[in-house]
């Protein structure tokens, strides 16, 4: 099935920019490094043909990273029937100079709530120095401020074009790549709130400069630290006591997923998740589940269970799983759901939520 895609990059677009720099280019940002569009303006309208999978059409090997939040619409312990925000892209690990993210956001069930941004986008040891650029089609100064309605309970895909300049970036070696976006609702107060994605996924520049560290670190096998951080924001109840978010953040921070075929099987997965203290927390992990049946498929589970605290320190406590690393060829998909099926009593929210992490093993080597 072919996907379409909202061509929300043809209104206004503006861009974050700093003055250019020069950068005498390495053999290996020759071969890893989109072009700098310029200006915001002349942002692709489309996606690259591969923009789901990373193959083959990229400067660089890629594999499909994508964060989800889910949110229960019944008060069932379950999230057959929850809504969904999807937020994916094709990520690199081994790359340089100007770095190319075609970004797809997804809603399922959220009609009649509205897209609000794209935000947080940057190389986090970059800082300012590095620029980007995204739409504005809200507000000509605001890039990544969308607030698009979303009319349909299975709408297309919101594409957002993402451009990072690496060559600023003043260390090579590790580093990581942020986008953070929401969508907002009402709650069954009336209150408008809104759902959070925040993803960090580690990435490893090569602009022919020293590393931070010497010896410089080397490349990581299975591609790095993948991280996703999931919540409802905190308000303000009608008769003006606060509501707070029902869930904090519920975070998942993976270590040693597999991104490309390449990668050695010998260590095992890490997963770390910290939640709030005091709720009761699940970790579901499957390769290659159909979450969007009714009810859904829950492909090979590898891990279904109610978390075992490793420390609790309010407010948050801590769990880590490690799981044996799945036999899997490219195109397969890891998914990891950490949810919270105890949300606040104060916070006016009563059905479960969660973040989910879904990796799709790309073509190596990287």
């Amino acid at each position: 099935m072919k996907t379409r895609v909202s061509l929300i990059a043809l209104l206004i677009l503006a861009s974050y920019r700093l003055a250019p720099v020069t950068v005498r280019a390495t053999d290996f940002e020759a071969r890893y490094s989109e072009e700098w569009p310029g200006t915001a303006a002349n942002l692709p309208t489309a996606p690259k043909e591969c923009w789901l999978t990373g193959n083959d059409c990229y400067p660089e090997p890629r594999n499909f990273i994508e964060g989800q939040w889910h949110q229960t619409t019944t008060d069932e312990m379950t999230f057959d029937y929850s809504k969904h925000w999807h937020m994916g892209a094709a990520f690199p690990y081994m790359t340089s100079g100007v770095i190319r993210i075609d970004l797809r956001l997804l809603p399922f069930h959220r009609a009649g709530e509205v897209f609000e941004n794209v935000r947080d986008v940057k190389l986090e040891n970059c800082g300012g120095y590095c620029p980007r650029l995204l739409p504005a089609p809200y507000k000509s100064t605001v890039p990544g401020l969308f607030k698009v309605p979303i009319t349909d309970n299975h709408p297309a895909p919101f594409y957002v074009p993402i451009y990072i300049d690496s060559r600023n970036a003043p260390y090579d070696g590790p580093d990581t790549i942020k986008i953070s976006s929401s969508v907002s609702f009402r709650d069954a107060e009336g209150l408008v709130r809104g759902a959070n994605l925040s993803m960090v996924v580690e990435v490893y520049l090569r602009n022919g400069k020293p590393c931070r560290v010497t010896p410089c670190p080397a490349p990581k096998p299975n591609g790095g630290r993948i991280s996703l951080n999931g919540w409802i924001n905190a308000t303000t109840h009608l008769d003006g006591l606060p509501a707070p978010s029902p869930f904090g953040y519920l975070n998942i921070v993976a270590y040693d997923v597999r991104r490309f075929d390449t990668a050695p099987m010998d260590r095992p997965i890490d997963l770390r998740l910290p939640s709030r203290a005091g709720h009761l927390a699940t970790l579901l992990a499957t390769k290659n589940p159909d979450l969007h049946t009714h009810p859904p498929n829950y492909g090979n589970v590898m891990y279904d269970q109610a978390l075992s605290f490793t420390k609790v320190k309010w407010p948050q406590q801590d769990a880590a799983v490690l799981l044996q690393q799945p036999v899997q060829v490219p195109g397969d998909r890891l998914v990891f759901r950490h949810a919270d099926y105890t949300p606040a009593v104060d916070s006016g929210i009563t059905s479960a939520g969660a973040t989910l992490i879904a990796v799709t093993l790309g073509k190596g080597p990287f």
